[in-house]
């Protein structure tokens, strides 16, 4: 071995070694400051955080609350969880059935039962458990209606094809007296990733719906990614390895999807499940009414109409009312509401996903407005609901 052969060889082993150092330091500095200005405190040692465990996933970080693989949904929150959120001194709590809120039992007694269906809206991201619009509403309606029990099935994520499919599966079978579908038209008509329909039923509605993010050995990985990525030692609990696994993954899906849903796509994805939805509850004498709620990006950018992603958000609302009123739906559209205020007073600023939401003071807003709406859809339908 000559010795310029013997110094390439030792050039490019300190070469590999530097630069395993290097990465191995940055993710490191990475880590440290990612753990210590994103600190979540746990009651208990319930899914303490770790990323591609076997039963959670990134939004245990993100959001603060467990989610697992589900049979015939996407995810669904873990039973049992109590934990301080994501930066904030928020209450998160999920109860035994796997709801965030207080407890309450399956079999429903003589007591006026409201449902909420929704995505993390309706669940109440970044925000305590007694200012969610669920709660919220309850305290608001509890005078009147002493019986009244509001449970939040709100889901991050989710569609009206998912809870048009949650319904069906288990909601109906909480026999609730009305159900509130909560819709929220800025990602509502765009969650196709979370929407892989891997089985229909004879009549063409999805038995099991599956997406494509967050799973540690859910077979959707298998699409854009090798599962052995997901599994290297030390990095299989990193933030900042999982952050650039998902741009790789989200890179590759782009590319395997390259093609934007059209128009006709859109409706459809929402239109379909929003109809089934109104046939099953008038079927089940069931009250049904669909509040239209719209986030920060709705209501910063409304006013600026040259601004592609305004337009296409402003349309999405549009089609949204459209699809209700063609439907007979009751419904209730907060955007003139949420209008009104500055949307650094009711909107969450800089935290991830809060970008897209309303905070206590737009929840408070929402359940107001929309108690009353629906106390006179109570009042109206007493003697058959009740």
């Amino acid at each position: 071995m000559n010795k310029k052969f013997r110094y390439f060889i030792f050039s490019s082993l300190l070469l590999l070694i530097s630069l395993f150092f290097s990465f191995a330091l940055v993710l490191g500095v990475g880590e440290i400051y990612y753990y210590s200005t994103h600190r979540i405190n746990y009651k208990n040692e319930l899914q303490k955080p770790t990323i591609f465990s076997k039963s959670t996933f990134l939004f245990d970080h993100m959001i603060g609350s467990a989610f697992d693989y589900h049979e015939y949904l996407p995810f669904r929150l873990i039973p049992g969880q109590y934990r301080i959120g994501f930066r904030k001194e928020k209450k998160i709590t999920i109860n035994s059935l796997g709801y965030r809120g207080k407890e309450f039992k399956q079999e429903k007694g003589d007591q006026l039962r409201v449902l909420f269906i929704g995505d993390s809206c309706t669940y109440g991201y970044g925000v305590d458990n007694e200012y969610t619009i669920p709660r919220l509403v309850e305290k608001e309606l509890c005078a009147e209606f002493p019986d009244i029990e509001v449970i939040n099935a709100g889901f991050h994520g989710f569609t009206p094809q998912h809870y048009d499919l949650y319904l069906r599966m288990e909601g109906y079978a909480l026999k609730p007296n009305v159900v509130i579908m909560v819709i929220y038209p800025g990602n509502d008509f765009e969650d196709f990733m979370y929407s892989i329909v891997e089985k229909t039923g004879k009549d063409g509605r999805p038995e099991i719906i599956d997406g494509l993010f967050y799973y540690d050995e859910g077979k959707n990985y298998y699409k854009t990614l090798p599962l052995f990525l997901y599994h290297i030692p030390v990095l299989d609990r990193s933030y900042l390895w999982y952050i650039m696994l998902k741009t790789l993954h989200e890179y590759r899906f782009r590319n395997l999807h390259p093609d934007s849903p059209t128009s006709v796509e859109r409706r459809a994805f929402v239109e379909k499940p929003v109809n089934d939805i109104l046939r099953d509850t008038a079927e089940r004498n069931i009250a049904l009414q669909a509040w239209v709620v719209v986030g920060k990006n709705f209501i910063e950018k409304r006013k600026a109409r040259a601004d592609p992603l305004s337009i296409r958000e402003l349309a999405d609302h549009m089609l949204l009312l459209e699809i209700l009123s063609k439907a007979g739906v009751s419904f209730v559209d907060f955007a003139d509401n949420l209008q009104m205020h500055n949307p650094k007073e009711i909107c969450s600023f800089g935290e991830h996903l809060d970008e897209i939401h309303i905070n206590e003071k737009g929840n408070a807003i929402v359940a107001k407005v929309g108690s009353e709406k629906l106390r006179v859809l109570l009042r109206k339908n007493r003697s058959r609901i009740f």
